[in-house]
């Protein structure tokens, strides 16, 4: 048969290994669906990653605690992805924000029986290392 590349492979897509070693190395960071709902419902707009609190983002090890421990809720990877509204930010006046915001609740509850702080999200803007970027931000954003 023919050959699949790592990058091909579909168990890359199901399997948490890959997923937590780019967290690992802080090349990427997931953001807390509780957080990113309390922020587009009081009207905000979302920062870029160097300018977001540590506790807006999901730390590593409690990651890995809610994935093996089956009596807790294991966290749901959303990605959001939109056409940018300006070239210095994607969504300057939180245009989308304001109406993805509402919906992560329902998805939340449809998905993990929970709230949103069950929701792992990624987005570009938010979980990669944007410009001005510090020499090892840039690295971990070649990465």
């Amino acid at each position: 048969g023919e050959q699949v590349s790592e990058e091909q492979d579909p168990v890359n897509y199901r399997d948490w290994d890959p997923l937590l070693a780019a967290l690992a190395g802080a090349d990427t960071a997931l953001l807390r669906g509780s957080w990113v709902e309390r922020l587009g419902l009081s009207g905000g707009v979302l920062p870029r990653r160097q300018d977001i609190p540590p506790e807006a983002f999901w730390g590593v090890a409690e990651l890995i605690r809610d994935i093996e421990d089956y009596r807790r809720t294991t966290p749901q990877v959303l990605a959001i992805s939109y056409s940018w509204l300006s070239q210095d930010h994607p969504d300057p006046e939180g245009f989308h924000l304001r109406r993805f915001a509402p919906l992560l609740r329902h998805f939340a509850h449809q998905r993990c029986h929970s709230g949103t702080e069950s929701l792992a999200i990624f987005m570009d803007w938010c979980s990669l290392h944007q410009r001005p970027r510090s020499p090892s931000e840039a690295a971990a954003f070649d990465r």
